[in-house]
């Protein structure tokens, strides 16, 4: 039989969050460090729906006596410091073993450091870098003080253990049993909290979410509620037959809600909630890696994206791409390009680390290249290269609508912007021409001799 165990500890007193992401930015929906996970991304889209709508959410929910008292609240921002110290939580019980169970407690004493060294770091929650002392003992601080480690702080925390699917995972803890019908957080006649939910439905501001071989931690934190288009993810991770849901709050609603897959666009509908605080649904149906973004236009005409750069994958290597489909209805023109813009608010491909992309060719700069300094190779048959004006100017914000995260924010709140992508400086005369030709005529070469 397979046991699910569900935590939770309730915190009361809080200082409000400041959950930055140190020296690093990430736009909207561009995982950073590898935060958050398709599996994370899930429970956040799932909070934000049950929050816009906590009515429809509950009326199936057999055992949720105190289900009237909850209110439509606005969406949860992503907390990028939570979710680190969420993760590493699960990943250091995870790796702790199972004479210890699930707590909220750390299961050993924690480095002052910890938040340097865990993930992107060597470490990833063993034992001989996450404690000190190198083993896990079975004691440690009090979640309150693991999270103010990553230089952030939580009002509430929700464990669990058991189950892989997210969207299960998240109806356990919702639909908790709890038969007084009084508010608040409490307990029943039977000594069962409603934390769970409670934390989920009440809490404010930001959240983090962090999963690791069946293992989830939910930490949740302050900050002003996010606006806009404010997350989206597919269910199920993988398969032909997908669903999209993308959370939605502004003053108004938007005037158009799709999401691109591949270069087709298919309308979405609300689901739950109301146009301004709700979330849109759609389906698509296809084979193999396919590429996805939401884009959203509010009653102004201002275009909102999620992901705003690059976009998400369904049965694709990865959960996040540099790749972006082409704008709806229009058709990419690259037509000799290897890099850089289609026109469609897409890119003809992605040169290597070491090389740039200079008008549709990728070429390699800097001293290690052939050639030395120049960063030119010796010879190169230019013939072989397209004209490097064949094409259409590379767009140069890729169609995003997306926003910047600055570090130093109180919370993981993110507005409307644009972020400007360009490939590089812009120059006139014939030397950008020169210059294509010969990187693309070089790379033609290196890859004939291969």
């Amino acid at each position: 039989m397979r046991y699910v165990w569900l935590v939770l500890l309730l915190l009361s007193g809080c200082a409000p969050s400041s959950d930055t992401v140190g020296t690093s930015q990430a736009t909207l929906g561009e995982p950073l460090d590898g935060f958050p996970s398709w599996q994370e991304r899930v429970i956040w889209v799932w909070a934000n729906r049950s929050r816009a709508d906590p009515a429809a959410d509950l009326a199936d929910c057999r055992d949720c006596a105190e289900s009237a008292c909850y209110e439509p609240r606005p969406p949860l921002g992503w907390g990028h410091q939570l979710s680190r110290a969420a993760r590493f939580h699960a990943t250091t019980l995870r790796r702790s073993g199972a004479g210890l169970g699930i707590m909220h407690d750390s299961p050993c004493e924690l480095p002052a450091d910890i938040s340097d060294r865990y993930v992107p770091g060597p470490c990833e929650g063993e034992a001989s870098c996450a404690c000190e002392g190198g083993a896990f003992t079975g004691s440690g601080p009090r979640f309150q003080t693991r999270v103010g480690r990553f230089g952030t702080s939580a009002s509430y925390e929700n464990i669990a253990f058991g189950l892989q699917d997210p969207v299960r995972m998240f109806y356990l803890w919702l639909h908790e049993p709890f038969d007084a019908t009084s508010c608040g957080y409490g307990y029943d006649s039977r000594s069962r909290p409603n934390g769970h939910r409670y934390a989920i439905l009440n809490a404010g501001g930001s959240v983090g979410v962090g999963y690791y071989e069946r293992y989830w931690v939910q930490d949740f934190g302050g900050g002003d509620p996010a606006e806009n288009l404010v997350t989206g993810v597919h269910t199920p991770e993988r398969g032909e037959a997908v669903e999209f849901r993308a959370n939605w709050f502004a003053a108004a609603a938007p005037s158009r809600a799709e999401v691109n897959v591949d270069g087709s666009c298919t309308e979405l509908m609300l689901e739950r909630g109301t146009p301004v605080n709700g979330t849109y649904l759609g389906d698509s149906t296809g084979a193999g890696c396919r590429h996805y973004y939401f884009s959203f236009t509010d009653a102004s005409g201002a275009e909102y994206t999620f992901p705003s750069t690059g976009s998400y994958g369904i049965d694709c290597a990865g959960d996040w791409s540099a790749e972006r489909p082409p704008a709806c209805g229009c058709t990419p023109m690259c037509r000799g390009r290897v890099c850089g813009g289609d026109g469609c608010g897409g890119t003809c491909g992605a040169c290597e680390e070491s090389e740039s992309c200079v008008e549709g060719a990728c070429a390699c700069v800097g001293a290690d290249c052939p050639g030395g300094d120049a960063g030119l190779p010796p010879s190169a048959d230019a013939g072989a290269a397209m004209p490097a004006d064949a094409g259409p100017e590379p767009s140069e914000d890729g169609g995003s609508g997306g926003v910047e995260r600055d570090a130093g924010v109180a919370s993981d709140t993110l507005r409307g912007g644009c972020r400007v992508a360009l490939d590089g400086p812009r120059t006139g005369g014939l030397a950008p021409l020169f210059v294509a030709l010969i990187g693309l005529g070089w790379r033609l070469r290196a890859r004939a001799r291969r």
